[in-house]
């Protein structure tokens, strides 16, 4: 985290774009907790003393409701992933500054491959780092936040049962994060290897084919390729395994509170509507648990590439 630091000061002249940005991230997460709630009263509402009017009311609000939440969330994409980029033009532009000064010492110790590696792949995590990563995580906490307290509030036993499962989904969450950042950084040496080595080849053929080496070469090249996609499929193994971990893990959350919540209705603890609530409170719940895994993916990335 003190290298991640290290990226604040590049957010400054962009400060009043962020605020922008969060404001809008936490009005999409109040409107998005606000169409459960219209739900479940709505369905308590027909369920006593049925009407067209009352139908049309609630679904006038819930259809506003979701207008207003498609509004913000198109603004906080819009103003923070413009934020992401404008960090990834200057990063870049300091970067290329910074190696026109540097003497030519240091270009016989560092393979140009590897500079431009940093230049194209690295710079590239590191805005994903600046932007989604950063508007996601924002997102899950404001929307975790608000669903538990819904759900708190509707049923603080059944809440203790829907979250049963958490423990082992912070556990896993670890475990997939540390093995995603350690087989990330093998994937960018290999990338940085690749590149080098074609970047060599390139610029100087003519030695190559005078020598006739195209045949050694390539099976050099071949080599490094070989290494580079074995790296690769390592990583999208773990990545591939990990949301559907995080997903069996929160499915036996839902299975629970459909049968403890159903009791609860059966015993006139909860309405019909607030168990509707209390299942769209938990959907809010875990789309947080599984977005989770993908920051916490690009985070991984970033600290690499910013590393």
């Amino acid at each position: 985290m003190r290298r991640l630091r290290e990226l604040v000061p590049y957010f400054r002249p962009y400060r009043g774009a962020m605020a922008r940005g969060v404001a809008s991230i936490l009005a999409a997460a109040g409107f998005g907790l606000a169409s459960p709630v219209l739900l479940g009263r709505a369905i308590d509402a027909l369920r006593g003393a049925p009407s067209a009017a009352t139908l049309a009311r609630y679904g006038a609000l819930v259809l506003a409701v979701a207008v207003a939440q498609g509004v913000f969330n198109y603004l906080q994409r819009k103003i923070l992933v413009s934020v992401s980029r404008e960090v990834e033009y200057d990063l870049r532009n300091e970067y290329f500054a910074h190696l026109e000064r540097l003497d030519a010492g240091f270009f016989r110790r560092f393979r140009i491959g590897d500079l431009m590696a940093r230049s194209a792949s690295d710079l590239g995590a590191v805005r994903m780092l600046c932007g989604p990563a950063i508007m996601y995580s924002t997102h899950t906490l404001a929307t975790a936040a608000g669903a538990l307290v819904g759900m708190v509030w509707i049923d603080p036993k059944l809440t203790l049962v829907a979250l049963a499962a958490l423990p082992a989904v912070a556990a896993a969450t670890k475990v997939f994060g540390d093995r995603i950042h350690r087989h990330y950084e093998v994937v960018q040496r290999e990338f940085a290897s690749l590149t080098a080595r074609a970047q060599e080849n390139l610029a100087g053929v003519r030695v190559v084919r005078a020598f006739a080496r195209e045949a050694s070469e390539e099976r050099a090249f071949a080599e490094r390729n070989d290494a580079y996609v074995g790296a690769n499929l390592r990583l999208a193994r773990w990545q591939a395994a990990f949301h559907p971990t995080l997903s069996g893990l929160i499915g036996i959350g839902f299975a629970a509170v459909l049968f403890f919540g159903g009791w609860r209705v059966l015993a006139g603890g909860i309405s019909v509507g607030e168990l509707v609530t209390f299942h769209f409170f938990l959907a809010k719940l875990t789309w947080p648990m599984i977005a989770i895994g993908w920051v916490i993916n690009l985070a991984q990335r970033g600290a690499a590439s910013w590393g």
